[in-house]
C-alpha cells in the first residue's frame, strides 16, 4: 500500500490542487516534489484561488481555509478600516 494520497481537488471548482500528497511531500501539478512540514503550509487552487492547509489534505479533509481562520491564527491581518465580514 502506498503512502501517496490520491490527487486532491478543490471543493469550489473541482480543479486538481496537486498530483499527489505524501507524508513528507506535495507533488505539484508539474511533477515537482515540495517538502511541506509546518502546520502553516498551504495549497492554493489556481482556478478559484481557494486556500487549503496541507495537513488537512493529508488527513483526508479537503476543507477551504477562511480569511477569519487566517486572522485568528495570526497568518493574516485585517487592513485598517477593512470590515471583518468582507463587505465594504
Amino acid at each position: 500500500m502506498s503512502d501517496e494520497a490520491a490527487a486532491p481537488k478543490c471543493v469550489e471548482c473541482g480543479e486538481p490542487l496537486a498530483q499527489a500528497i505524501t507524508p513528507d511531500d506535495v507533488i505539484t501539478l508539474k511533477g515537482h516534489r515540495v517538502r511541506f512540514r509546518r502546520h502553516t503550509d498551504f495549497l492554493l487552487c489556481r482556478k478559484s484561488m481557494t486556500l487549503y492547509r496541507v495537513n488537512d489534505i493529508r488527513e483526508g479533509r479537503v476543507i477551504p481555509v477562511t480569511d477569519e481562520e487566517l486572522v485568528k491564527e495570526g497568518e493574516a491581518e485585517i487592513a485598517p478600516g477593512e470590515d471583518r465580514r468582507g463587505s465594504s
